[in-house]
């Protein structure tokens, strides 16, 4: 028998009497300090939290006590003690307060209350199923997980912590790539497809020179080059677009016409409708064609005075011979007037012939139209020399050098009585026998030389 009272250490004997002798009867006190009878401790306090407890019962965890008389190290340390043997509440089982982290989900606080855990894996690894906040891992917490692969359900390429699907990690926790429909990092354009035919390719706008054929563009090389198959503005090709095709076209001159060389070039090279060069048609003056408006006349030639002027301008008439007293002498035509006109006038008319006012370059030919006067009955005529000037020079009207002068001022009967004395300026030339300067309007018969 045991009697645990609270009056301090006290023993008493009680005299127990049977058919023998009376013997002493021992009563256990818990708390004198000795353990007697069933006790398993006695240590003589009253202190409750040490091992020993007020009722000499050893200090157990689940006693519903907590022992403070042990450090943290010690063998038996309690944190805490509620008394029953539930273990997920903020008091295990063991004693200890009840930790994220310590393997036990604790079921007595909800959601939103301090300490709630959703999970608990008992291991600091941030990365798996459970975070180290006891909170279960999900798609935007910002930790990855890497305790998944693929193939498996929850599995996270990355996690950012955010909603955003422009940047390097999707909402889904799918690393951003082209072709995932969000715009992403580096990509201009994300349409979800790979169709590289359409507005988006590789996640940049189509655009010509892209290396790919969207609608509008006959082709797409992928390069700026314009001398290849396909133009820099994704166009084929083709002769007459006025680049040259290399190693395709000799030339390219933007049409497909056979071109003709510029008037007046006897040779030159050109490009026919299939882009190679080729010798061109030619228009000039003397290849015996009248070309369009540019040529009045073309005999063939390029000569003055032959019917056709030396540049093809001005057809040549010929001398009405009503009108004209014409012979021949040296190969060339001699025409005399039978009217009467200023200098200026009669040498315009002997142009009309592809001629010229005569040039007589010598003493044989002064002969010669002096008997060519005669039988034109001819008074006087104009010739060629042209009016002087101030420095009273004068040359032949085509050009000639003047070789040969037969002046005369006054003539008496067997010739001049004064030194030949040529015109002063503003006057042209007549001849009858001899020569006379007199005023360029004065109106003479003339005498034209045509070839």
């Amino acid at each position: 028998m045991r009697i645990s009272w609270h009056l301090g250490a006290l023993a008493i004997v009680l005299m127990v009497s049977c058919a023998e002798d009376p013997v002493p009867l021992h009563i256990a006190v818990c708390g004198n300090g000795e353990v007697e009878g069933n006790e398993p401790c006695d240590d003589g306090n009253r202190e409750n939290t040490d091992g020993c407890n007020n009722d000499c019962e050893r200090a157990l965890c689940g006693d519903g006590v907590t022992r403070n008389d042990l450090s943290p190290d010690g063998q038996g340390y309690e944190a805490c003690d509620d008394g029953n043997d539930d273990n997920d509440d903020g008091c295990t089982n063991s004693c200890a307060i009840a930790v994220c982290g310590d393997g036990v989900i604790r079921q007595d606080v909800s959601e939103g209350g301090l300490a709630f855990e959703q999970c608990d894996d008992g291991n600091r690894d941030d990365a798996d199923g459970c975070l180290n906040a006891c909170l279960t891992a999900r798609c935007g917490d910002g930790v990855t997980r890497v305790d998944l692969g693929p193939e498996d359900e929850g599995y996270e390429a990355c996690d950012d912590g955010n909603a955003i699907d422009t940047d390097a990690c999707l909402s889904s926790c799918v690393r951003a790539s082209c072709g995932d429909g969000f715009v992403g990092p580096g990509e201009g354009c994300d349409d979800g497809n790979d169709d590289p035919t359409d507005d988006c390719t590789d996640c940049q706008p189509a655009t010509c020179g892209d290396g790919v054929v969207q609608d509008g563009e006959a082709c797409d090389d992928g390069n700026a080059i314009d001398t290849d198959a396909c133009l820099s503005n994704c166009v084929a090709a083709t002769c007459g677009d006025g680049v040259l095709w290399a190693d395709q076209e000799a030339c390219d001159d933007g049409n497909q016409d056979l071109e003709v060389c510029a008037y007046g070039l006897e040779r030159c090279t050109v490009c026919d409708p299939t882009c190679q060069e080729v010798a061109g048609a030619t228009a000039y003056c003397g290849d015996g064609e009248v070309f369009g408006d540019v040529e009045v006349c073309d005999d063939g030639n390029t000569i003055d005075g032959d019917g056709c002027s030396g540049d093809c301008a001005t057809a040549c008439e010929t001398p009405d011979p009503e009108s004209f007293t014409s012979g021949q002498y040296g190969g060339s035509t001699y025409a005399i007037s039978r009217a009467q006109v200023s200098w200026q006038d009669a040498q315009a008319q002997c142009r009309s012939f592809c001629g010229h006012l005569i040039a007589v370059n010598d003493r044989a030919e002064y002969g010669f139209y002096q008997g060519l006067m005669s039988r034109a009955d001819a008074g006087g005529v104009w010739i060629g020399l042209t009016p002087t000037d101030q420095n009273r020079q004068h040359t032949w009207s085509n050009g000639d050098p003047l070789t040969f002068t037969y002046y005369c001022d006054y003539p008496n009967g067997n010739g001049c009585a004064n030194p030949p004395h040529p015109p002063v300026p503003g006057q042209c030339t007549t001849s009858s026998q001899y020569w006379y300067p007199e005023p360029c309007t004065n109106r003479r018969q003339f005498l034209c030389e045509l070839p």
